[in-house]
């Protein structure tokens, strides 16, 4: 579990990092989904969901995947 965490830690601090993301919770751009919150992109993170929240937090993006049957 402590190990999920950390490797958790490290992908929410990089998605936190990324200047697009911010972009995307700015003006929505459908572009920023397609391109990055897809199978290939959860799969490369080792996580099966992800949010993008605006700053009031209401949800304007996520994507889930299984990682056992990549569905």
């Amino acid at each position: 579990m402590d190990r999920s965490l950390e490797q958790l830690a490290g992908s929410a601090t990089s998605w936190g990092n990324w200047a697009d993301t911010y972009l995307f919770a700015r003006d929505r751009n459908g572009r920023f989904v397609r391109e990055n919150l897809t199978a290939i992109g959860l799969e490369q993170l080792a996580i099966n969901a992800v949010v993008v929240l605006d700053v009031n937090g209401h949800v304007i993006a996520s994507a889930a995947l299984d990682l056992e049957s990549s569905e």
